[in-house]
């Protein structure tokens, strides 16, 4: 399995697409940026007998799923950067930072983004359901997300729940509020992974 490590980054990209106002001067456009989520780092060796986790559908809300970054206003009015934007989709980035943390958090390499090939694939599944994960103009990153843990075999959820996170920048501008949410994401990844290494457990007393 081809593990795909996202880290926190910041490229600079001086370009003049069509439609792309913003001149600083004759001749001369605001250049665009990009960011990507950082996930949690892998510890040094994985555990061989860890369970094998399927991270996905994970949905988004369509007002986030586009390529500039979104902030939202007190009244409830969504902001647009235009020389902001996301690295990736976040429909494809979401889901593969949930995986890359949940890889980390219960010391496994054994994790498939979904769909994967077939239901035997993975002892446990994560169903999530975005339902905010955006920034106020002062720099607080909300999430909120449905979510469920589902074991292989089982038509019923072992544990659904709806969870919402809070962060604060830690800096001024795009590349503080892309900190704020990997931070949340990360602390989603957590919560998740302490159900699925509870459950591990009551299996290993069967």
């Amino acid at each position: 399995m081809r593990r795909v490590l996202l880290r926190l980054a910041l490229v600079t990209l001086l370009a003049w697409p069509l439609g792309l106002g913003g001149c600083l001067g004759k001749g001369t456009v605001e250049p665009t940026r990009f960011y990507l989520l950082d996930s949690l780092p892998m510890p040094g060796s994985a555990t061989s007998d860890a369970p094998s986790i399927g991270v996905g559908p994970v949905n988004l809300p369509e007002y986030i799923d586009r390529p500039q970054i979104v902030t939202r206003s007190p009244g409830n009015e969504i902001r647009l950067a235009d020389f902001a934007r996301w690295g990736a989709p976040l429909k494809d980035l979401v889901p593969r930072v949930l995986a890359e943390n949940l890889a980390a958090l219960l010391g496994t390499e054994k994790v498939a983004v979904f769909p994967w090939r077939t239901a035997d694939a993975v002892d446990y599944q994560v169903v999530v359901d975005i339902i905010r994960f955006d920034a106020d103009d002062a720099g607080n990153v909300v999430l909120s997300a449905r979510w469920s843990v589902l074991r292989k075999g089982d038509k019923e959820a072992l544990r659904s729940k709806r969870s919402e996170y809070s962060e604060r920048a830690a800096a001024a501008g795009y590349d503080g509020l892309a900190g704020a949410e990997s931070r949340a994401l990360q602390n989603l990844s957590r919560e998740i992974a302490s159900v699925i290494q509870g459950e591990a457990r009551k299996g290993e007393g069967r």
